[in-house]
């Protein structure tokens, strides 16, 4: 499984590195997508972290075109959510190593989740 998230991952990033991919919200969507799943397999904490905000980053850049997206939201939901369960020494750490302090809460996270169960009752 693994190597799967890996190959997606080099995907999207080459997809990103393309003209005009960085502002393609599927591929910001994506990538913050994949890369959730696989900085679920570092080891490396530093790694974790950088990777958190980028993932914040692919999914706020998307929900800026279509903030609607159900997808989207979700996975703004579940990023919020996992941010949120992290002590407060891996977010005082994080703030040591990259000068910004790693933030969410449950409550924010409950917001993307209804908005996205809000545009597509469907969604679970």
């Amino acid at each position: 499984e693994l190597n799967y998230l890996k190959e997606g991952w080099a995907a999207a990033t080459k997809y990103l590195a393309m003209e005009g991919g960085q502002e393609h919200p599927d591929a910001r969507k994506w990538a913050g997508i994949i890369l959730g799943s696989v900085a679920d397999n570092y080891d490396n904490n530093k790694e974790k972290v950088a990777a958190t905000e980028k993932i914040r980053g692919h999914l706020e850049a998307s929900l800026k075109v279509r903030a609607n997206d159900p997808v989207t939201l979700h996975a703004m939901g579940m990023y919020c959510f996992q941010v949120a369960g992290i002590g407060w020494m891996e977010k005082a750490a994080a703030k040591v190593i990259f000068g910004k302090e790693l933030s969410s809460s449950y409550s924010e996270a409950l917001v993307h989740f209804a908005k996205a169960k809000e545009v597509s009752p469907t969604m679970e």
